[in-house]
């Protein structure tokens, strides 16, 4: 469920992402082309106990959160100019 498994003496961040397990799938592509490891938390628990509030949580090592951070937030090229 992950690129990679992190290692576990490192501490892991959450990863603030939209709600709902597209964007969750959008953001795992793209740590994964990054080869940055990941955790997917709560991604079945919605399915196996309907009318949760659960959505898919998305873990990286402590080391890894900013550079996750900023490949999530930065805005898409601007394809118009060519």
């Amino acid at each position: 469920m992950s690129s990679g498994v992190p290692h576990a003496s490192n501490f892991m961040k959450q990863l603030h992402t939209p709600a709902g397990s597209a964007a969750v799938g959008l953001a795992r592509s793209v740590l994964a082309s990054a080869d940055i490891p990941f955790e997917v938390r709560n991604e079945f628990l919605s399915q196996a106990i309907p009318s949760t509030p659960f959505d898919p949580e998305l873990w990286v090592n402590d080391e890894d959160f900013d550079e996750a951070t900023r490949l999530l937030v930065m805005p898409p090229p601007d394809l118009s100019a060519h």
